[in-house]
């Protein structure tokens, strides 16, 4: 039964998300690749040899342009809609694996009109739709899926992740124990909701404000004005990006002001960490100091906004570039990038792609890598223009590659962009 109801700025944990996103992918092309099994009901269905030959060798569009015709003949075996509907099944779990919902909503949707009642069509409708952030069409089509196959700890995983999202923590909590009562032991899941849990207990000693935007847990005590600061803090986020990227929330995001004792307990963070973006915003704010809320939450929200537009599919540097870039804090961004020219005046010349191997615990190589993204996005930014970062955005959003996407964007590989990079750099310096 579904159930509804001056410290470094900071940590995006979208893998944590991307892990549970890819564990419910897998799911979708294993119950896929089982499709025959989930469409047994009714008798076999044989095709003549040149469409069988096509199946079997996994030709499935080409399979479609014979099964159709032969559908829409007055004598055709109605069980030929099974053979169309597996067809469209795998097309959609392709166009998943491809970070191309869009063409992925088509093809399970098209799936759907020749297996009504297919419980793996509507999986893989929701995961789409969830890749898309289209939460709403998400939550419905997981929903059926669950009411024609209640026991499928992947659809159950899914729609947890979708409340999570959008602030239903005790929804997400309800369906992530499904996965675990159906499914088995899953260590990396149990420790997720042991986490949620301990978020909710605290999110009762909490005062609430919410719009349609946000919703926002904070101790009230601390400041009568945090209300308004807050809201108008998110605010001009919202509008400042939103202007210049031309991208918008889709959902209400959850936003947690906590204590740091509270914040690393349930975030699990380094303790360089001065905020946290894994599906919510997580700040540990002593004080709630408006310059330090504004810095914090402004980074946060970019990690926020480009996970609805892109899902996981913003490489580490541009995404941490990017929070860094639109965040209020002149002062800081400008030693950062100093410290981006020193290191690369001693000739550390990483690649951008490997950024993220240097977060460690130690905070000194987590500096480096966020300033070394701060540069190059800068840099990004100041050689061409906003246009040209929205054109990359959009390639990331259309399912290319970020090397391919950098590249139609701006007409440079990656190891071009990073060579004139670092030039211009290493120049500036002189």
């Amino acid at each position: 039964m579904t159930r509804k109801n001056k410290p470094l700025s900071c940590r995006n944990a979208g893998a944590d998300v991307r892990r549970l996103f890819l564990a419910a992918a897998v799911a979708v092309l294993l119950a896929v690749a089982q499709a025959g099994a989930v469409d047994a009901p009714g008798p076999r269905v044989f095709p003549d040899p040149p469409t069988a030959a096509l199946l079997d060798a996994g030709r499935w569009s080409e399979a479609l342009d014979r099964l159709i015709p032969a559908f829409q003949q007055p004598d055709a075996d109605p069980g030929l809609q099974r053979l169309i509907a597996l067809c469209y099944k795998h097309i959609g779990g392709a166009e998943l694996r491809k970070n191309r919902p869009q063409a992925a909503i088509d093809a399970f949707d098209q799936g759907l009109r020749f297996a009504t009642r297919d419980p793996d069509l509507y999986l893989g409708l929701g995961s789409a739709y969830l890749m898309a952030s289209e939460y709403g069409a998400a939550e419905t089509a997981l929903e059926d899926a669950i009411a024609l196959r209640p026991d499928d700890p992947a659809a159950h995983r899914r729609l947890g992740q979708l409340y999570y999202l959008t602030d239903d923590a005790e929804s997400a909590v309800y369906h992530w124990q499904q996965v675990i009562d159906i499914g088995g032991p899953d260590p990396a899941l149990a420790s997720r909701l042991e986490k949620l849990r301990r978020q909710l207990s605290e999110s009762r000693n909490l005062d609430t404000v919410a719009d349609h935007q946000f919703s926002v847990r904070f101790d009230g005590g601390e400041n009568p004005r945090l209300r308004q600061i807050v809201l108008e803090i998110l605010g001009d986020a919202v509008f400042n990006i939103g202007q210049q990227l031309n991208i918008w929330p889709n959902r209400r995001i959850g936003v947690m002001l906590l204590t740091r004792t509270a914040f690393f307990d349930i975030t699990g963070s380094p303790g360089w960490a001065a905020g946290i973006y894994e599906g919510q915003i997580k700040a540990p704010v002593a004080g709630y100091r408006p310059d330090l809320l504004a810095k914090i939450l402004h980074h946060e929200y970019v990690h926020a906004v480009l996970f609805d537009f892109l899902s996981d599919r913003c490489p580490w540097w541009l995404n941490e570039g990017l929070a860094q870039y639109f965040s209020p804090d002149p002062d800081g961004n400008r030693q950062k990038r100093e410290i981006a020219q020193r290191i690369l005046e001693n000739g550390d010349r990483p690649s951008l792609k490997d950024l993220p191997r240097r977060l460690t615990a130690d905070p000194q190589a987590a500096i480096a890598a966020y300033s070394l993204a701060l540069s190059a996005t800068t840099h990004l930014i100041d050689a061409f223009d906003l246009f040209s970062l929205q054109t990359l955005l959009e390639g990331l959003r259309n399912g290319m590659s970020p090397e391919a996407a950098l590249n139609d964007a701006i007409g440079y590989s990656l190891t071009a962009f990073e060579a004139e990079w670092i030039a211009r750099v290493l120049r500036a310096s002189r």
